[in-house]
């Protein structure tokens, strides 16, 4: 009985891996997320950060992303009673820049902030990202338009705030980790001073300061950064071998990709929409009560 449940299990994969995935729709259009997608999804898991230091212990570009939409889940909740975020924005804007750093990785950020300097060089960076995931994801209800707007014509608003102050915070999260064994490095020092910067523009971002307030916040990011130290399957051989953290962003992007197109939700519930998307979703709950404060200084 096992051993026909394996071959089962088996051909399911065979076919849902090699052809493509199909999710219905009610109209006559389907999405379909193809292989070549989700490859590209899994290339993030052999793409190694900080590989010009000494590292102890592997820091993938997978497990950065996984960790990075943790934090912008916690400071989204800090953030959510403000009229121009959303949930959808998040999501969608974690996802495209997931695709950007699938292209730019290996690209150290010095370099990065020389080409954003000149914008038609930085349009053209930009339009070899588009170029080369819109094949991928023109069949997911207009996801490859909503790519093109997020790139080209970038919005200042709460949402992308809470992004790049994620992106920020897992990216202070790993220097913390590779700092202590880096210290004679001449780059040590410009790095901080950079992040510093970084931090200093942010500071309008209301959930930055409560994970430097309350070490419960920051224990739970912690929590979640750890993941990425714990091999999902370590008993087995595979390629490429996710961390669980990698592996939950994974399911998570994919959970997104078969959603459905809009999201019910009770009519007694008042509703709104996120620009560029379809999507309807439930407006902002009032904001949550701050925990009691245990003393301590943040990260």
């Amino acid at each position: 009985m096992a051993v026909e449940k394996l071959a089962s299990c088996k051909r399911f994969l065979n076919y849902a891996v090699l052809n493509r995935w199909r999710i219905p729709e009610s109209d006559e259009k389907q999405q379909m997320v193809g292989k070549d997608l989700l490859v590209e999804l899994f290339q993030a898991a052999e793409m190694r950060r900080w590989n010009d230091k000494l590292c102890p212990v592997p820091l993938t570009e997978l497990d950065k992303q996984g960790h990075k939409m943790a934090i912008a889940y916690v400071l989204g909740k800090f953030a959510e009673h403000s009229s121009d975020f959303s949930w959808i924005e998040v999501i969608e804007g974690g996802l495209f820049e997931y695709f950007e750093r699938l292209t730019l990785t290996d690209l150290k950020p010095q370099i990065v902030e020389r080409i954003k300097a000149n914008d038609e060089t930085f349009n053209e960076l930009k339009t070899e990202v588009y170029a080369r995931f819109r094949p991928l994801i023109s069949s997911l209800n207009g996801l490859d338009k909503r790519f093109e707007v997020y790139l080209f014509r970038p919005q200042d608003t709460v949402s992308r705030k809470v992004l790049d102050a994620a992106h920020f915070y897992a990216t202070k999260w790993e220097f913390d980790i590779i700092e202590r064994e880096n210290t004679s490095d001449y780059e040590i020092d410009e790095i901080r001073r950079g992040l510093l910067r970084r931090q200093e523009a942010l500071a309008d971002v209301e959930g930055l300061h409560y994970l430097a307030l309350f070490p419960t916040y920051r224990s739970f990011v912690d929590l979640c950064g750890r993941l990425r130290f714990q091999v999902r399957w370590g008993q087995l051989y595979r390629v490429p071998r996710t961390s669980v953290l990698g592996h939950m962003l994974i399911v998570a992007i994919i959970s997104y990709l078969f959603s459905p197109r809009s999201v019910r939700v009770p009519s007694a519930v008042p509703t709104t929409t996120s620009p560029g998307c379809s999507t309807t979703y439930p407006k902002s709950s009032p904001k949550h009560q701050q925990p009691r404060q245990e003393g301590g200084h943040g990260a």
